[in-house]
């Protein structure tokens, strides 16, 4: 797998939510007040929940896309991504540490990280197309399209990630 900014940046993203998620996820399942044992086991398995969190996720491919066009299969890639890795963690937990997570920990880890790793993938996306997207001043042409299928819908999106300087979509033909 060769690394690029975006890739490395988004790791040590994932690194950081991953951590986040299994804190939180002891956090709630015993509302703040977490015993001493579960917090050895915590940072005795960290290391190694992120580890294979990490190694999942460029399994699955979720460091070679294009986040900017994320979609429905980039969704369903990061779902079956963090049930991989999160079965993995617990079932290496299981198996070498001293002592296991509760099975609400286990759900509760694998729901949080699921939130975290598809906002932080859609965040991008979504400020994009509305924050991001601050029209250029003047009048840009005007554009009729014509053919209405998936290359006119790339066409209006071109368009419209460009901030309508080639050209503003009216019409589909």
């Amino acid at each position: 797998m060769k690394f690029n900014r975006k890739s490395l940046t988004l790791v040590l993203t994932d690194s950081v939510l991953i951590n986040l998620a299994a804190f939180v996820s002891f956090y709630l399942r015993f509302e703040g007040n977490i015993p001493q044992e579960y917090c050895r086991t915590y940072y005795h398995t960290i290391w190694a929940g992120t580890l294979i969190y990490l190694l999942t996720f460029a399994f699955f491919g979720l460091y070679n896309r294009l986040w900017q066009y994320a979609s429905i299969n980039e969704l369903i890639s990061i779902i079956f991504a963090v049930f991989v890795g999160t079965g993995s963690v617990v079932l290496v937990i299981y198996f070498f540490a001293p002592m296991r997570y509760p099975n609400t920990v286990a759900v509760l880890f694998w729901l949080i990280t699921t939130f975290l790793i598809c906002g932080s993938r859609f965040i991008l996306r979504i400020l994009q197309d509305t924050v991001l997207s601050i029209p250029i001043p003047g009048i840009p042409k005007r554009v009729l399209i014509i053919g209405a299928g998936d290359a006119g819908a790339l066409v209006i999106r071109e368009l419209k990630n460009s901030n309508y300087r080639e050209g503003y979509p009216v019409g589909i033909i």
